[in-house]
């Protein structure tokens, strides 16, 4: 890594602030289309959520445990991931293996494994709930056809996006209650919502069906040797490719003339100059912070004001003794009931009563050979009442007490305890309270209702997940796509992909 305190040069085409992987596909599409590029992340390394880290030789996810759209096959529009691979000639270096199924999710009496390919997740949920196979049929063929048309219009590709129009302000709970009134079933569709941080009441169903679609029909997968991989490769594409990425460096201003970006000031006092800058921290800072209160369009300014945070999440990471690990899920969500509302409510309130189980291990072993590692996980807010200091080992014990139920034995056979709280991703990411899918993914805050790739700033642009479409690794993926698309004015994905070939 390069970890020089100056760039080499003082003038770029493309400077990008912050090595997420919104920034690091724009970054990494721009240099491969020929502009000199360069990337300025105040941490370490690169990936922002998707950073790995290692204690004793085990290596750890800090956030990401999955991702869709990294089939081999399928619709181009819908598996970004493994275009950007293919594309970046990452192929040797990146290896997405499989999840299927995707996740285990139980509640109170029921276990339920939810696999890859429609018609076997239909299958799946049928065979606990016989008597609603016709009306799940049709939920799940919705949900398809929302997810692929939405995806042909973010793509580029012309067409009347009716069911867009006619769902785009619908919650996902909206849509369930259309469908179905056995609220079982409900709370089983709804089960992934961690996955997007808002329970299916407050959750957009447009954003839901992406993500449900991305993982069942574009290919749920992990990155072999952990998600850090797949960012490094990036990285690494970006330099092998004329550009540049200056780590434990942040970025104090952007620099602005007659209305425009055109270049950044770091925090050593180095005036880096170009034409185009990209923000890929969050826009509390982009605009509040990093830009003269007069550059700012204060119409702009209040929007962003009214738009709401994600949650965060608090982890707890484990190495084990590989004989106490009994599951054998990549990933489960453990429910105490079928109410997502109350799971929720509780979150907010600071209790723990739901929580995730990742064991990385069982689909990449040689993250830790021939032991286990383990993430437990619940979402959080930053802002409870309470001091994450004081209350951090509590979250953590609950947690520990929670996996011991579906993990006997697990406790005494601990051989690593390490905990991340809200606070952790704030100070290793710089996220608004270490919000952990930029916007609530809301109705309103997702797609148009999040800013878009251009700002009212000439020369800046957005990526990353507090910009349009939404959060995700999928969805800031897509938002450097997007951005990389309206900096060299192509005007759709399928043009973007012949450009790189």
């Amino acid at each position: 890594m390069n970890f020089h305190r100056e760039s080499r040069l003082e003038q770029y085409d493309v400077i990008v602030i912050g090595a997420g992987a919104g920034g690091l596909t724009a970054a990494s599409l721009l240099a491969k289309l020929g502009r000199s590029v360069l990337v300025i992340e105040r941490h370490d390394r690169p990936g922002g959520y998707m950073h790995g880290f290692s204690r004793r030789g085990w290596r750890f996810d800090s956030g990401v445990h999955a991702v869709g759209g990294c089939a081999s096959t399928g619709p181009d529009y819908r598996r970004i991931l493994a275009l950007l691979v293919e594309h970046l000639g990452l192929s040797s270096k990146v290896t997405f293996l499989p999840l299927d199924p995707i996740a285990h999710v139980f509640f109170p009496g029921m276990e339920i494994a939810l696999p890859q390919g429609m018609a076997r997740f239909e299958s799946a949920i049928s065979e606990y709930f016989p008597g609603q196979a016709e009306k799940l049929r049709a939920f799940l063929a919705l949900t398809e056809k929302l997810a692929d048309e939405t995806s042909h219009s973010a793509a580029g590709h012309a067409q009347d996006p009716v069911l867009l129009h006619q769902y785009r302000h619908a919650t996902l709970g909206e849509v369930l209650d259309h469908y179905f009134d056995d609220g079982s079933l409900k709370a089983v569709l709804g089960a992934l919502w961690p996955y997007l941080g808002l329970p299916p009441r407050q959750l957009s169903f447009l954003y839901w069906a992406l993500m449900l679609v991305g993982y069942v029909c574009d290919g749920a997968g992990y990155c072999r040797g952990s998600f850090q991989t797949l960012a490094d490769a990036l990285a690494e594409s970006i330099q092998s490719m004329g550009g540049e990425i200056l780590y434990r460096m942040g970025v104090r201003r952007i620099l602005t003339e007659q209305g425009r970006a055109v270049g950044v000031a770091t925090d050593t006092g180095q005036e880096i100059r170009a034409p185009v800058v990209i923000s890929n921290v969050d826009l509390f800072q982009t605009f509040q912070q990093m830009l003269p209160a007069d550059q700012v369009n204060a119409r702009f300014l209040k929007r962003i004001r009214r738009l709401q945070p994600s949650v965060s999440a608090f982890v707890v990471y484990l190495a084990v003794d590989r004989n106490r690990i009994d599951g054998k899920w990549h990933e489960s969500f453990h429910f105490p009931h079928f109410d997502h509302d109350n799971h929720f409510q509780r979150t907010k309130a600071g209790e723990v009563d739901w929580f995730s189980i990742t064991i990385p291990t069982h689909t990449d072993p040689s993250l830790a050979p021939g032991q286990h590692l383990v993430m437990l996980t619940t979402l959080a807010h930053h802002n409870h009442g309470q001091s994450w200091r004081t209350v951090k080992q509590t979250y953590c014990d609950r947690l520990l007490a929670l996996a011991e139920d579906r993990l006997p034995g697990l406790s005494d056979h601990l051989l690593l305890v390490e905990s991340g709280t809200p606070r952790t991703l704030e100070r290793y990411t710089l996220n608004h309270n270490g919000a952990a899918y930029g916007w609530a993914p809301t109705p309103q805050q997702i797609g148009p209702g999040r800013p878009g790739s251009k700002t009212p700033v000439d020369g800046l642009y957005l990526a990353g997940h507090w910009s349009a479409p939404g959060g995700g690794v999928y969805g800031a993926v897509l938002s450097g796509v997007m951005a990389a698309q309206a900096i060299a004015e192509i005007p759709d994905q399928d043009s973007l992909w012949q450009r790189l070939s």
